[in-house]
């Protein structure tokens, strides 16, 4: 008998694992395509820019419970080809999903006091930063000297990463604007072969 009730038990266990599942699925929408630009792909995964500059922390609202997220390069070749993308759409910078999201307050005033550690970095997808592509003494998490905020680092120092140009990745601060790059893990409507650019 308790083999039976272990079983109908273990049974029951499965079937809310696949429902949560299942409800998850349901409930993650796409993200607007009016949200951003041409569709990419790259290596199964779809990438494209925001439609217009915005905040690190409202362009995690926008991708909240859709099935897009900001790009993490975990490579080489992937961060080679996100730079691709600014080049393409002639943006000088992007956001990336790597950020500081406990703030530390290791910030500076001058490159020569700065800790340039990057430790307190986690991806969107809360876990530690593998392939790492930081400009010369980036990350600084450097704080204007004349910054009302002297109480609240957050709003002092710099905890958002951003992909430049050249391919190189520097901390900026929270009231920085700039393009997004969403990436997403599978198709999304918005990718049509005619708007289709492939890596060769």
């Amino acid at each position: 008998m308790r083999k039976i009730t272990q079983s109908l038990f273990n049974g029951f266990i499965a079937a809310m694992c696949l429902a949560n599942l299942s409800l998850a699925s349901i409930f993650d929408s796409e993200l607007d395509c009016a949200l951003m630009g041409k569709v990419s792909e790259f290596d199964g995964h779809y990438y494209a820019i925001s439609a217009y500059p915005m905040g690190f922390e409202e362009a995690m609202i926008l991708t909240d419970n859709t099935t897009a997220y900001i790009s993490v390069p975990d490579s080489k070749e992937e961060n080679e080809f996100l730079k691709s993308l600014l080049d393409l759409n002639d943006i000088n910078a992007a956001f990336i999903g790597i950020y500081d999201k406990s703030y530390i307050a290791n910030y500076c005033y001058s490159n020569d006091k700065c800790v340039f550690d990057d430790a307190r970095f986690r991806t969107i997808k809360n876990k530690p930063i593998y392939f790492k592509n930081w400009a010369d003494n980036e990350p600084n998490n450097q704080a204007e000297t004349n910054s009302t905020a002297k109480d609240f680092s957050k709003f002092k120092g710099e905890h958002y990463v951003i992909l430049r140009k050249d391919g190189k990745w520097a901390d900026v601060s929270v009231e920085r604007r700039e393009y997004v790059i969403f990436e997403f893990d599978e198709k999304p409507s918005c990718f049509t072969q005619i708007n289709t650019r492939r890596q060769e």
